[in-house]
């Protein structure tokens, strides 16, 4: 299973919609925008899980097509290297000391 990151998703694109666009090349397994918790309007982005081979395919297939007036920016999820670097329950990457409080 992969994760696909999704961003410049029109915010009037509604997730069933965004999963059609992706059904064109397999199955989708899920399909979530981000939505802001207090607007409750979706924040442009959002991610889709499929199988690799399919994955690969509609990143390719997606990458700068337009979706509701607006070209989708389509890659490979960061949440992949973190779910397989993972120990322990803590992740392997590095935070800049900006993020530290």
């Amino acid at each position: 299973m992969l994760t696909i990151f999704t961003s410049n998703i029109s915010f009037k694109v509604s997730e069933s919609e965004l999963k059609k666009a992706f059904e064109d090349f397999g199955v989708v397994n899920s399909c979530k925008i981000v939505y802001d918790k207090d607007t409750k309007k979706s924040k442009g982005y959002g991610f889709v899980e499929m199988e690799e081979p399919e994955a690969l395919k509609a990143i390719k297939g997606l990458n700068g097509v337009l979706l509701g007036g607006r070209e989708l920016a389509v890659k490979v999820s960061d949440r992949n290297y973190r779910a397989e670097h993972k120990s322990k329950g803590r992740h392997y990457l590095k935070r800049s000391k900006s993020f530290r409080a």
